[in-house]
């Protein structure tokens, strides 16, 4: 609704009611308002117009994780027919996939399935770089279902960004829905803060944890050796 026009300056305009006074049909968005001199009314068009393009432009949660999505699967497709393509401890019976990709503490989280290893990824949001850091430095990240240790990486493609290994090699999966599944359940239990109590979280998402406990969380999660 907009202030000061219907019944007069005092009134609120109602789409749903329109206006006698200005002969303004119910139903009439304040988009399609007449032009008739009413100040108020014009007014109201340019804020209709200004949010409209603001909604337009506003790129949405599930938009930008389909573009990251799409880049990630183009990253890893290429290095897949490259520099990866003849390596013996390939599992052909895997496509590289990028699965349930979700913001997590100013980054994107997701599990990478490829044929040479699943992985969890981590990449950071634009205006949240991650800090730098050795290239054999670990970061035990917290999340609501376990604590995983992530290293760090960096592709031309995708910039900066973490992974932690779920599965290296991947020979144990018999198919690519059997991956994909293992991926999406990783991704449901890590991000199910009723299953497990909360890790203590540090100011950049980072947390201590005891050597052992990636193991064993990979191990209970999917019931395979690793």
């Amino acid at each position: 609704m907009f202030e000061g026009s219907y019944l007069g300056d005092d009134h609120v305009y109602d789409p749903a009611q329109g206006d006698p006074i200005w002969n303004v049909s119910p139903g009439t968005p304040l988009a399609d308002l007449p032009n008739t001199g009413n100040t108020r009314y014009a007014m109201a068009r340019t804020i209709s117009s200004c949010y409209c393009q603001t909604e337009a432009m506003a790129p949405t949660a599930s938009s930008f994780s389909a573009d990251l999505t799409h880049r990630i699967e183009g990253t890893f497709e290429q290095i897949a027919q490259t520099r990866m393509c003849d390596l013996p401890f390939l599992n052909s019976r895997l496509r590289v996939a990028a699965v349930a990709f979700r913001p997590w503490q100013s980054s994107w989280i997701g599990v990478l399935v490829t044929p040479w290893g699943i992985n969890l990824l981590q990449l950071p949001t634009s205006d949240a770089p991650f800090p730098p850091t050795r290239a054999d430095a670990v970061t035990e990240v917290a999340l609501p279902g376990g604590i995983m240790p992530f290293m760090p990486a960096r592709l031309d493609t995708l910039g900066e960004f973490r992974m932690c290994s779920l599965f290296s090699p991947a020979r144990q999966f018999a198919d690519q829905a059997t991956a994909l599944e293992t991926a999406w359940e990783t991704m449901r239990l890590l991000f199910e803060p009723e299953s497990v109590a909360q890790p203590k979280v540090g100011p950049d998402g980072s947390a201590q944890v005891h050597p052992e406990r990636p193991d064993r969380f990979r191990r209970c999660l999917f019931g395979l050796q690793t």
